[in-house]
């Protein structure tokens, strides 16, 4: 009887060990290694969309530092890396971790569309703490996500009005459930000049909960350091995640807290504008007792669903000048005060956000001779550059003009040049002067004096007005 139940228990666990065993091999052959999914394969047009990359290695993958991802976008001619989407960095950074077992999850925002997938290249056996390029890695492979589709969203309903602020130069569309209000303050503090609020609230009295839908647009005044705009308010680091707004592109980030009762969550959106920061902001504020059973689900329900119409809301804004502004193709020509030098600004290829077209620069004699051409159209639209402002010294010796990216990358430095008539040359500014200039706007006075805003040390920090004499600062490099 006993040597039964010995051979019994044997056979049992040769069972249980062959199980496990069965199942680590089906595991090891039938689940992927890393897997790079979206939330749903079908988005509308502006909808967030949650990208999950999932690591069941048995040890940690790194990705790359700056583009964790690449988001590539189907045509007639196959999938290409849709450069939108793809973030510039001054540097790659350091390798992205993620260990074992474990998902780390992206959220993307207002892809165009069309049919998308996303593209992930990792290593492993790298060292921690470095840059990919100098973490000898042991070997590195690339998995692709799902396909998912962007669906062109519907037409605005016909009853939605329509606000229009032309001191500052923006409308939208709101439902007419939204009242305009002026008791709500900014977000944030360095954006203290209120443009517009608008709102609607919802009561659900069996629940004790009233929820407040919020838009409200704000704006710098006169602030030094435009830098400050594209700063998370959560955790101080630069802003990442672009969003293109009817052709202007705009950074986005998150935040959220809760207070006496009050859970409150915000998308804000920046750009600068006319020499300012400017935020959209939505945000959702529920205010419960939270005891009442199902009140915690109705609030998920009704927030997604407020969040929604704000996104709709948001996909409706415009600025008056990008809109009424003719994107003819025209040649712009700037005559030298002495009349001897032609510098024209020629349109080249439309740059991918629709708002402008990348330049070519061209200098003539008032005869008919090129003395000096700089191409800055690209290939894509997107790496190239649009001339904001021109202009020639009064005494006719230098040819200013600054330019900023046409794929909208770091918005807050503009890019400067200058030509000399006496070296036949164009120059960087920044490398000629070791300024970088803060805005494109700028002003210029007799003889050769030209004043920017530039930062003031190194990096991002406060801001001063600064005059130049342009044959000085060329003299030093003869």
């Amino acid at each position: 009887m006993m040597k039964n139940k010995k051979i019994s228990i044997v056979v049992g666990v040769v069972i249980l060990i062959s199980l496990i065993g069965g199942i680590l091999l089906w595991k090891s052959k039938f689940v992927p290694n890393v897997v790079v999914f979206t939330d749903k394969t079908e988005y509308k047009e502006g909808e967030k969309i949650t990208l999950s990359i999932t690591n069941n290695l048995k040890e940690p993958i790194f990705l790359p530092g700056c583009n964790h991802y690449i988001i590539e976008k189907k045509d007639k001619d196959g999938w290409k890396e849709s450069s939108p989407y793809i973030k510039r960095c001054a540097w790659e950074g350091f390798a992205f971790k993620i260990d074992v077992s474990k998902t780390e999850v992206f959220n993307l925002f207002a892809l165009e569309p069309g049919f998308y997938r996303a593209k992930l290249s990792y290593s492993i056996g790298c060292e921690e703490g470095k840059p990919l390029s100098k973490a000898r890695c042991k070997s590195s492979n690339t998995v692709y996500s799902n396909e998912f589709t962007i669906k062109e969203t519907t037409k605005t309903p016909s009853d939605w009005k329509t606000y229009r602020n032309k001191e500052y130069g923006f409308k939208f569309k709101y439902p007419p459930e939204f009242e305009i209000i002026s008791s709500f303050e900014p977000l944030h503090s360095f954006l203290k000049e209120r443009l517009v609020f608008i709102q609607q609230t919802k009561s659900f009295p069996d629940y004790n909960l009233s929820i407040t839908y919020v838009l409200g647009i704000t704006k710098s005044k006169e602030d030094k350091q435009p830098a400050k705009c594209f700063v998370s308010p959560r955790d101080k680091t630069l802003l990442t995640e672009k969003v293109n707004i009817n052709g202007v592109v705009f950074y986005h980030a998150t935040d959220g807290g809760v207070a006496a009762g009050t859970q409150y969550f915000s998308e804000i959106y920046r750009t600068i504008y006319r020499q300012e920061c400017l935020e959209v902001a939505l945000i959702v504020k529920s205010s419960s007792d939270w005891i009442v059973e199902g009140v915690e689900q109705l609030n998920k329900k009704e927030k997604e669903k407020g969040l929604d119409i704000l996104h709709q809301i948001l996909s409706t804004f415009r600025f008056l000048e990008e809109e009424e502004r003719i994107m003819e193709k025209k040649i712009k020509t700037y005559q030298s005060p002495d009349s001897f030098l032609i510098a024209k600004v020629i349109p080249g290829k439309k740059n991918r956000l629709g708002n402008g077209w990348e330049s070519i620069i061209e200098i003539w004699t008032n005869d008919g001779k090129l003395l000096q051409k700089k191409n800055y159209t690209s290939e894509d639209g997107d790496h190239g550059l649009v001339i904001a402002q021109a202009a020639w010294t009064p005494d006719s010796q230098f040819f200013i003009y600054s330019a900023y990216s046409s794929g909208g990358h770091q918005p807050w430095f503009s890019r400067v040049y200058v030509y000399s008539r006496s070296c036949d040359k164009i120059y960087n500014f920044k490398e000629v002067t070791g300024f970088t200039v803060a805005r494109d706007e700028f002003t210029v006075a007799t003889p050769d004096i030209v004043a920017f805003t530039v930062y003031t040390s190194p990096g991002m920090g406060p801001t001063a007005t600064k005059s130049f004499k342009l044959s000085d600062v060329i003299n030093t490099l003869k």
